[in-house]
């Protein structure tokens, strides 16, 4: 997730289409939201575990043409997490005191 800047759903959902059979556990799970919540600042996974059943698994992740990709949500939230720490930067640059 972090090396490719992919959301949860999006890299869940890349390998369940793959491999259908995977079910990460609740703390797996949780880890990964923990972990997008910090790099991210929101969570694109709205379940706590994922459905026992390998067709609802699909059925969760498949793409739906009315809803913007996960890929695009990442690009426009990994941007505003980086204009969010520029500003931080800034902010924490313009306080600083110079003594001589």
């Amino acid at each position: 997730m972090k090396r490719k800047r992919m959301v949860l759903k999006a890299a869940l959902g890349q390998i369940v289409r793959v491999r259908p059979q995977i079910s990460p556990n609740i703390g797996f799970l949780r880890q990964l939201k923990e972990m997008e919540m910090a790099s991210y600042g929101s969570s694109s996974l709205e379940v706590e575990e994922l459905p026992k059943r390998e067709k609802d698994r699909l059925a969760l992740f498949e793409e739906r043409k009315d809803q913007p990709t996960d890929q695009k949500f990442a690009t426009t939230t990994a941007a505003a997490a980086n204009e969010a720490t520029s500003s931080k930067l800034l902010d924490h640059q313009d306080s600083l005191v110079v003594e001589s």
